[in-house]
């Protein structure tokens, strides 16, 4: 059987006092704190991103650093991790607060494109343009206004008749080798 003294041990152990309860943040608190938490990870998220793309390249601990950094200027870290209504409020914070701004400016392009469409000002590439350069490539035979088309397509790629860059000198290579064309005819 137990001695009076252990007893009193138990019991002493299990009494919560005033000051515990209020250390510990209710729900309520933790979720507030859950918010300025999670605003804190949005730039955290990005920066941690960049900083884990140079350590894979550059073999360093950027990354450490980076969330090391961050743990020390979140003061709402601690208590919005102490209930779990905090950690769902830090993360429905931290992914709906980018992803509503990404759906608001995803929205208005939207409704641009549809209006460009409904306007007839949306970009056709399916247009006469697209269609003497499937000809030309494919081997056939253009008319004049199909070759005005087709030069005017091509012209983009030249100023004065020198190439800008190598690149595009590499990509005109390609087609005119894919339109069997020789250069010096331009």
């Amino acid at each position: 059987m137990a001695t009076l003294g252990e007893l009193l041990n138990e019991n002493t152990n299990s009494i919560t006092t005033d000051a515990d309860e209020n250390s510990k943040p209710n729900a309520f608190v933790s979720a507030l704190a859950g918010i300025g938490s999670g605003l804190f990870k949005i730039p955290e998220g990005f920066v941690s991103l960049g900083a884990t793309l140079i350590d894979l390249g550059g073999d360093t601990n950027k990354a450490a650093e980076v969330e090391e950094f961050f743990a020390k200027i979140n003061p709402f870290d601690e208590m919005a991790e102490a209930t779990t209504a905090g950690k769902i409020t830090e993360l429905i914070t931290n992914i709906g607060v980018p992803g509503g701004i990404a759906f608001k400016v995803g929205n208005g392009l939207a409704k641009g494109a549809l209006i460009a469409k409904r306007s007839g000002k949306y970009l056709d590439l399916g247009g006469d343009m697209s269609k003497a350069v499937s000809k030309k490539i494919k081997g056939g035979k253009l008319d004049k206004v199909e070759n005005k088309l087709f030069n005017e397509a091509f012209s983009i790629i030249f100023n004065d008749q020198y190439l800008k860059t190598l690149a595009e000198e590499r990509l005109l290579s390609f087609w005119l080798a894919s339109c069997s064309l020789d250069l010096r005819s331009w």
